[in-house]
């Protein structure tokens, strides 16, 4: 079980979104970032140093955001040497690879290098048809994507 597995905090009014750089949330006012905090289940968490956010291998129920703070993205070779994958920065997201595995595994390891703050978008809420939409949803489940697509195009 990851360090986040347990209940976050949702966000409410008093999270200071002005402060929010992140091409997932382009193009939304503050109001409407709280409202489609509240739609979509988004929650805030605060990680010490050294603390695991996600482990190579093990469903996850979300992507994150990184607010403050930088996170390490590891991975394990088929010879079992660890690899640095990636330096998260605030801003950029991680857990993406969630999208297109269907049993919702993460490939890689995810620990706090720093003091961080993240957001975590659950992705029932993203994915689940049938779940409440709310209007702001679609955009950002768009510029989601299109961070995620830039993200795997640079690592090309």
């Amino acid at each position: 079980m990851t360090a986040l597995a347990h209940k976050n905090p949702p966000i409410t009014g008093s999270m200071k979104f002005e402060g929010l750089h992140s091409d997932v949330f382009v193009g939304f006012s503050s109001p409407e970032l709280l409202r489609i905090s509240r739609c979509l289940g988004i929650r805030e968490k605060r990680v010490q140093r050294g603390d695991v956010l996600s482990r190579e291998g093990e469903s996850l129920s979300h992507i994150g955001i990184v607010l403050e703070g930088t996170l390490f993205s590891k991975s394990t070779s088929i010879e079992g040497s660890t690899h640095l994958t990636e330096i998260i920065n605030p801003g950029q997201v991680f857990g993406e690879d969630l999208l297109w595995d269907r049993k919702q595994r993460t490939h890689r390891t995810v620990t706090a290098s720093t003091s961080a703050t993240v957001l975590l978008l659950g992705m029932k809420r993203i994915y689940d048809p049938d779940g409440p939409l709310c209007d702001l949803r679609l955009r950002m489940v768009e510029n989601l994507f299109k961070v995620v697509k830039e993200k795997t195009d640079g690592l090309s």
